[in-house]
């Protein structure tokens, strides 16, 4: 997961720099889908037990796998992100959709 503000500042000084070819930015953590719901159940006070994790059969298709995102592009180390882990960006969502619900 990655703000929106890293990826336009990401695309700034990229089109400044004349990178080209194709740019990877992932956020600092691997995270399941499943592991991202019962993140966001902690941070609304809901039930964790309401997340039931689901075991898919992807390999079927595209074999096996070790890693959900991909490793970041050398250019991205050089760009002065904040970059925040999983769990502050689910904070700060769940924070901003508060404040939208109480305006």
């Amino acid at each position: 997961m990655v703000t929106l503000a890293d990826v336009v500042q990401l695309i700034v000084a990229a089109i400044k720099s004349d990178q080209n070819g194709v740019i990877h930015f992932s956020g600092k953590d691997e995270i399941s889908y499943a592991d991202i719901a019962l993140n966001i159940a902690s941070h609304i006070g809901a039930d964790r037990e309401l997340i039931e994790r689901v075991a898919g059969n992807l390999e079927e298709f595209v074999g096996p796998f070790s890693h959900a995102t991909l490793e970041n592009s050398a250019f991205v180390g050089t760009v002065d992100l904040k970059n925040p882990s999983t769990d502050d960006l689910i904070s700060m969502w769940v924070n901003g959709v508060n404040r939208a619900i109480l305006e």
